[in-house]
C-alpha cells in the first residue's frame, strides 16, 4: 500500500449537536475509504488541529485512546500487507478495514 493519511473528522453534514467522528484513510491506491469511528462529540469538544477530543472533554481519554488503536490497527495493517504482497487490491484492503472497524 505504501503511505497512507489517517485523519479524523466529525460529520459536517448532521444537523444535531453530536456529531459523528469519522476516521478518513487515503493513499491506498489513490482511494479514500470513509469510515465510522464508533463515537459522536460535540464541535465545541473538539479539537480539529490535532484531529481528536479537546483534554477537557470528559471523555477525551476513552476516545483519544480507541482513535489511536484504530490509527495503530490501520498501519499494522499497511505493513503487514506491504511485507506480504508486492501488490495489494483495493477489494483486500476494504476487506481488512471492515475487520478493524468491525464491518465484518
Amino acid at each position: 500500500m505504501g503511505n497512507l493519511s489517517i485523519k479524523f473528522y466529525l460529520d459536517s453534514k448532521s444537523k444535531k449537536p453530536y456529531k459523528t467522528i469519522f476516521a478518513y484513510i487515503g493513499g491506498a491506491g489513490g482511494k479514500r475509504f470513509v469510515r465510522h469511528a464508533g463515537y459522536k462529540i460535540h464541535p465545541k469538544d473538539w479539537d480539529k488541529k490535532n484531529q481528536q477530543p479537546k483534554k477537557t472533554y470528559i471523555d477525551y481519554s476513552i476516545i483519544n485512546s480507541h482513535l489511536k488503536h484504530i490509527t495503530s490497527k490501520i498501519n499494522d495493517l499497511n505493513a503487514r500487507l506491504f511485507r506480504n504482497e508486492a501488490t495489494i487490491s483495493i477489494d483486500s484492503f476494504e476487506k481488512e478495514l471492515n475487520i478493524i472497524f468491525n464491518k465484518e
